[in-house]
């Protein structure tokens, strides 16, 4: 985690490994799935914040609190449709995210 963590706070990618790690150190299990990605994700963000702070940008604008209110609108209804999703399915879908996102970067990068 520590890895993962600090890969994305140097660079802002590792998402996509830490999902797909986390799914293929839990199996089947999705609680505990869903439990390693959160805190992998925590992890990250407070090495990305270290970053920002020791390398530097002063200008961080604090101004758009409207991002700390999306997680809150988004976290009752993904509860929802994550109690109605099975094992397996659950494991597809981040695999698919995790593709999705990583052909994503890669055709960003190459333009």
């Amino acid at each position: 985690m520590i890895l993962i963590g600090s890969i994305h706070g140097f660079t802002n990618m590792g998402g996509g490994f830490l999902s797909i790690f986390s799914t293929s150190v839990n199996k089947e299990d999705r609680e505990s799935t869903r439990n390693y990605i959160s805190y992998g994700y925590f992890t990250m963000g407070v090495i990305q914040y270290i970053t920002i702070l020791f390398i530097g940008s002063v200008s961080i604008d604090f101004v758009k609190l409207y991002y700390s209110f999306l997680p809150l609108a988004l976290y009752f209804p993904s509860q929802k449709i994550f109690k109605k999703i099975d094992n397996k399915i659950y494991i597809k879908i981040i695999n698919y995210i995790a593709l999705i996102f990583g052909v994503l970067a890669l055709i960003i990068s190459l333009i």
